[in-house]
């Protein structure tokens, strides 16, 4: 039974943020699909047309793990989780998932 006035807002805000994303990048409808690394419970792949570009992380672990993005995302802006370092660098808490647009 769906809780009608009772919705996890924080949960409901995370959908919403996925359904802008979708919407907006045109590599998730028509991109060339590149798997980047897929190592114990963590996977990370790209999606890229000639306008976008989408890196997402899956992290299945107990630890947080780091991945370096390919050249060029140094400035990649995450619109859901994780944190972006120096060089590309992209942390992906513990059972989590982090999507980087280009």
């Amino acid at each position: 039974c769906y809780p009608w006035g009772k919705e996890d807002r924080e949960l409901l805000q995370w959908y919403r943020a996925l359904g802008a994303v979708r919407a907006g990048c045109s590599a998730l409808r028509e991109g060339d699909f590149l798997p980047l690394r897929a190592q114990g419970g963590f996977f990370c792949f790209m999606r890229r047309d000639e306008t976008s570009a989408l890196a997402c992380a899956v992290n299945r672990s107990e630890e947080s793990q780091t991945f370096r993005l390919p050249e060029g995302w140094e400035k990649a802006r995450l619109p859901l989780g994780g944190a972006l370092g120096e060089n590309g660098l992209l942390t992906v808490p513990s059972c989590s998932a982090v999507i980087a647009l280009r």
